[in-house]
């Protein structure tokens, strides 16, 4: 049995028997190098394998010295009616000095491809370039064919990424656009006299102290020319890109948006979902960390090709044998390293760009890759995909609706639509991007909102849905993270998720909860008559049941009632960013204490009763026999409430059984908000729970 020359015997054996268990649900491991001499042998005979490893080894642990060890089967994924499919390796290394720990090499998948026509079949519909390590710039001619190749594919193959216009935006254009002649200049849509293809593209400003922006003065300059570009490498080679591709039209914020005009960045900032949503392809210089840098980056230069081998596997599937295939190397992590991790995805505004794109070009350091709503696929080979980012699952998030009308895919679990889900999804991407201005905060994400109302049919106020908004009331503001506060004093109400720096979604509930309070309304002050714009406060309307609590600086006795205990006995938990928390409430004669996961909004709570300040709990739902999610609120003068603080009660296990003081509390709760239902089969789980009313009040939270 004979492999090609290119991988040694050792690397095509130990695949070989990995593949075997290919298979399984459990992991199996294979021996790989015994040596590091072995393992350096094989890279001086031309295992392409090895060199990939090797290179690895360099880049993740340049100081230190391993080898490959062993290989591991994760997982097999078939694609295309079983012509093609991946399976998922793993390889630990294990370092020169066996008194080192193990070190991981990473996961990469062998992409098995019949060694027959289906092979240029595959290479016409998913173009790369053979020879990746040979191209010297992302702006190379071979670079540029591929992306026309890719834009093609997708324009004729994709029906998923073609645009449907809604009727009122048939003609729809954005205001201005930068003309990509030989001498680009700024264009009114109005004096267009058709709808015409555009790019857009998504950069990372930075603080350059010369940036070139369209302003009052000179818009009527500029629309018989714009001044030279200088620094501006982006802005240069994302006009150079519409050229190649015969786009004559590019739209570029900072040129195409007033930045000295308060009313024009508001009017615009308002079409964004349009503008990104009905582009031809969105450009990305995701890698430059400013517009100085450009798209077209110098590649790294010795960079290897990844390995491509042939492998006679004496394995049959089904009736075959798989002697005729041919194996290439796939690295699932590339595009996570380089698009999720970019500078550019970092920035809060390119999240709505990025997703509102039917197409995107993303220009990185070691190659370029292309992103639409069908799949995505690289430079370095003819491998495509519809997983690789964690984003690639939301791209079509304002589409799935109808699919779900259709009856092609189901709701959540939850019975909240799938868009609200999404949503939330999307927000905990959101939170940790950075903004340069504060007050953008609802702003940068105001696309994707439009886009989700049009589905969801409801209110919208700073940043939650109407719809489900308990939901959406299940945030936990993250340790050191401050509040937002600017110089225009634009400021989120304290139940806004967009009051603070950082935040996350503590809890998304998969299972359908019972609700604990009843939604009664908002409102919002509007900054600029946007109810997806900047807003300057607001107030919440809840109705349910209050408990008095206080804070204390220790764990409080059981006889104690009324306290909620922010702290911790282990030093090692304050760099968490939630604290283990108690509260005890009175029930009856019997003072219960409650258990749970405290995430205060203040950066030291008032202790003791002598601050003068009255704190309260107000339960929001209940997720059978797993949690109870409870807002923590301050009561302010004139009966107002804001909010200070979010618990997660822990209800897992409970039962009737006799509890420790720390679980009964937890049940006790329950038995004060309603009746306990209790299943008949197993008396430790609970059925329902029969929500009592009576005792509820409204609640005003600002």
């Amino acid at each position: 049995m004979h492999h090609s020359p290119n991988i040694c015997d050792t690397c095509a054996n130990a695949i070989i028997d990995a593949y075997k268990t290919v298979n399984t649900r459990k992991i199996s491991w294979t021996k790989l190098h015994n040596s590091h001499e072995g393992f350096l042998t094989s890279i001086e005979k031309g295992c392409t394998l090895c060199s990939y490893l090797e290179n690895r080894r360099k880049m993740l642990r340049p100081k230190e010295v391993y080898f490959p060890a062993s290989i591991g089967v994760q997982e097999k994924a078939v694609v295309d009616d079983e012509k093609e499919h991946h399976v998922n390796f793993m390889v630990l290394g294990s370092h020169r000095d066996p008194r080192v720990g193990e070190a991981d090499f990473g996961q990469f998948f062998l992409r098995r491809v019949k060694k027959d026509a289906a092979v240029e079949g595959y290479r016409e519909r998913y173009p790369y370039i053979s020879d990746y390590s040979k191209v010297s710039s992302s702006g190379s001619p071979e670079c540029l064919a591929l992306v026309n190749a890719w834009l093609r594919q997708c324009l004729t193959s994709h029906p998923i990424c073609r645009q449907v216009r809604d009727e009122s935006h048939r003609d729809w254009m954005p205001t201005r656009l930068v003309h990509c002649g030989l001498k680009p200049r700024i264009v009114e849509s109005k004096e267009l006299t058709a709808c015409a293809s555009y790019l857009t593209l998504s950069h990372c400003w930075g603080k350059i102290s010369d940036r070139i922006c369209l302003t009052r003065a000179t818009l009527q300059q500029w629309k018989k020319e714009l001044p030279e570009l200088g620094r501006m490498k982006t802005f240069r080679d994302a006009i150079d890109i519409a050229r190649s591709l015969g786009i004559d039209y590019i739209w570029i914020d900072s040129l195409c948006i007033i930045q000295d005009s308060v009313s024009d960045w508001v009017i615009e900032s308002g079409t964004m979902a349009r503008v990104y949503k009905y582009a031809l392809c969105n450009i990305s210089a995701t890698s430059a960390k400013d517009d100085s840098e450009g798209c077209f980056l110098p590649r790294v230069p010795g960079r290897p090709p990844l390995p491509c081998f042939q492998l006679a596997l004496p394995i049959s599937e089904g009736a075959h044998l798989l002697q005729n295939y041919e194996f290439n190397l796939l690295l699932p992590g590339s595009m996570i390293e380089e698009v999720t991790y970019g500078a550019v995805n970092a920035r809060g505004w390119v999240l709505q760009e990025r997703i509102m794109a039917a197409r995107i070009i993303h220009f990185c350091r070691s190659q370029i890759y292309w992103e639409c709503n069908e799949w995505s696929t690289q430079e370095s080979n003819y491998y495509r995909t519809a997983s690789q980012d964690v984003l690639m699952h939301e791209r079509t998030w304002h589409t799935r609706p109808r699919l779900i009308e259709q009856g092609k895919i189901q709701r959540h679990y939850s019975d909240a639509p799938e868009i609200l889900m999404k949503w939330i999804q999307l927000l905990t991407t959101y939170v940790a991007t950075q903004l340069t201005k504060s007050d953008d905060i609802l702003v940068a994400i105001s696309a994707l909102a439009r886009e989700a109302q049009h589905y969801l049919q409801c209110e919208y106020h700073a940043g939650l849905f109407e719809r489900d908004i308990m939901y959406q009331l299940c945030w936990s503001r993250k340790m050191n993270s401050e509040h937002r506060g600017s110089s225009n004093s634009t400021t989120a109400p304290s139940w806004s998720w967009a009051s603070f720096v950082g935040v996350k979604y503590f809890s998304i509930l998969w299972l359908k909860p019972i609700m604990l309070a009843e939604y009664l309304g908002a409102e919002v002050d509007l900054c600029d008559n946007d109810p997806f714009g900047r807003v300057n406060g607001g107030k919440l309307k809840l109705r349910g049941r209050i408990l008095p609590i206080h804070f204390s600086p220790r764990e409080p006795l059981i006889q104690s009632p009324g306290w909620v205990y922010e702290g911790t006995s282990d030093p090692g938990q304050d760099k968490k960013e939630e604290k283990q928390a108690w509260a005890n409430f009175q029930s009856g004669n019997e003072c219960h204490q409650l258990s749970g996961i405290f995430s205060s909004d203040e950066a030291e709570l008032p202790y003791g009763q002598e601050s003068g300040r009255s704190f309260y709990a107000l339960p929001l739902l209940y997720q059978i026999n797993t949690l109870i999610a409870v807002l923590i609120l301050e009561l302010l003068e004139g009966g107002e409430y804001r909010r200070i603080g979010y618990l997660n009660s822990n209800t897992m296990g409970r039962g009737k059984r006799k509890l420790s003081p720390h679980e009964d509390g937890d049940m006790a709760l329950l038995e004060v908000l309603g009746r306990l239902v209790w299943h008949e089969q197993e008396e430790k789980k609970l059925s329902d729970l029969i929500v009592d009313t009576t005792r509820w009040e409204t609640v005003s939270i600002v």
